[in-house]
């Protein structure tokens, strides 16, 4: 049985969305890891996390921040 064009998008949807939450989780671990060896203080840490974060923000899937634009 074929899946109906609904079903098939919300499919290609949670692959989409769990792809982005890896991407992330890999980018946080990474962050993470080069504070750690660096010896960063936690004001230094936050503010390079904090940019490592922003830098992405222009390609964020619009189902992830489309809740805060509709509020």
């Amino acid at each position: 049985m074929t899946p109906t064009l609904a079903e098939g998008y919300e499919e290609i949807q949670r692959g989409g969305t769990r792809a982005w939450e890896e991407a992330f989780m890999k980018m946080h671990v990474h962050s993470h890891k080069e504070v750690g060896e660096r010896g960063l203080t936690t004001k230094i840490a936050k503010n390079l996390l904090n940019m490592d974060r922003n830098r992405y923000i222009d390609v964020l899937p619009c189902k992830l921040f489309s809740h805060f634009m509709y509020q």
